[in-house]
């Protein structure tokens, strides 16, 4: 009878894990053995299936620091001299950062201390045989109370940037409106009349800035989403908008800063906006270049958001047009007797969320690496 290579126990005859800790020793489609370091069957490949992730050896203790008021608690598992060590340097740094605190030493930037506590932390190392946790790693932000006591988000589109922050695990994991909700809750910010009326709003404003990314159910962060929540924790002062003098009458401020018109106002400008004009000194057919004609001829069928790029990278790449305008893509459907999409205005605006393929500064449009990418994948394709 042959020993377990983990713990030197006896191997039972039948089955595939060692009674003793649980290691699997035999593969369970092909009944080859198996090598403690290796991750999966050599023979079949199957991977090893991870049974003991919850044993703990006998000889192993916990180690738990608490913190009041913050809800902060660390516990993992050590061997006796190394957790025996631990809680006591940890013990001691507690102990001088308190004493700090006391003497008014200042602490900011990228490692604040916690809120004010009326208790004192502990460390401990428990002689019992442990229950794995979770282990929770502080990190060097402030909590969403502390950042909501400070008001470090100017508007409440940077707020959801910031509990997007948190709700993804610091940009590492999906998460859902729900989450987000929550972490309105855990900042104290949570209002049930207005906050789950607004929050759609401002998460589309968080999305067409592209700080996150929508997915089938969930939403992710963009990288230049996670870098702006960096951003806005690192503030050392509070950023909340001051209130505009000699405002006109038909202006009202708005979240992000603008000044955005009544509804009267806006209706008429809405009009303006969604109607389009020709630019007659426009050429589509330059000497010594491709015709538009004959570069949207290269392409398979296509729709709006197709169009939209296709124009937007001819007239960037081929007619290099510094600023490109809502007219210049409305000349591109006419100059090719193409049926103009009747909300065009809109149709432009969702070719930019929806796709990310092209995108606005001050009402420039530009090409994105995406949607060069794209043009790339879709050009293979043609041919």
């Amino acid at each position: 009878m042959e020993n377990c290579k983990s713990c030197s126990n006896p191997l039972p005859l039948t089955g595939y894990f060692c009674g003793g800790c649980l290691t699997q020793f035999k593969c369970k489609s092909c009944d080859a053995p198996l090598e403690v370091d290796y991750a999966g069957c050599t023979n079949c490949g199957t991977p090893k299936i991870n049974t003991a992730k919850n044993s703990v050896p006998n000889n192993f203790n916990t180690f738990r620091l608490h913190e009041t008021s913050t809800d902060r608690t660390i516990e993992a598992t050590f061997s006796n001299e190394v957790g025996k060590d631990l809680a006591g340097i940890l013990r001691d740094s507690y102990a001088s950062k308190l004493a700090a605190k006391q003497l008014g030493t200042a602490y900011s930037g990228a490692n604040p201390l916690p809120p004010e506590t009326t208790e004192e932390a502990d460390a401990e190392v428990i002689n019992e045989k442990p229950v794995q946790k979770t282990v929770i790693i502080p990190n060097n932000y402030p909590t969403l109370l502390a950042a909501a006591m400070r008001n470090l988000p100017a508007t409440e589109t940077e707020w959801v940037i910031v509990y997007s922050f948190f709700a993804s695990n610091f940009g590492n994991d999906t998460f859902t409106r729900k989450d987000i909700l929550e972490k309105y809750k855990e900042s104290k910010r949570f209002n049930k009349e207005t906050t789950t009326k607004t929050l759609s709003v401002y998460i589309k404003l968080a999305v067409n800035g592209q700080y996150i990314n929508p997915l089938q159910d969930e939403f992710a962060m963009f990288e230049k989403g996670i870098e702006k929540a960096k951003e806005i924790l690192s503030r050392t002062t509070s950023s909340s908008a001051k209130p505009t003098k000699n405002r006109s009458k038909n202006e009202q401020k708005t979240e992000d800063g603008n000044l955005e018109k009544t509804a009267k106002n806006k209706r008429a400008t809405a009009k303006n906006t969604n109607t389009p004009k020709r630019l007659s000194n426009l050429d589509l057919a330059p000497t010594g270049k491709r015709s538009l004609e004959d570069f949207y001829n290269e392409w398979p069928e296509k729709k709006n958001n197709e169009n939209n790029l296709l124009f937007t990278y001819y007239l960037q790449e081929i007619l290099k047009i510094d600023t490109i305008t809502a007219d210049h893509i409305y000349t591109c459907y006419d100059a090719l007797n193409l049926i103009i999409p009747t909300a065009f205005a809109q149709s432009l605006a969702n070719t930019i969320a929806r796709t990310g393929w092209i995108q606005t500064n001050n009402g420039n449009l530009s090409v994105t690496t995406k949607g060069s990418n794209y043009l790339k994948t879709w050009k293979k394709k043609a041919v």
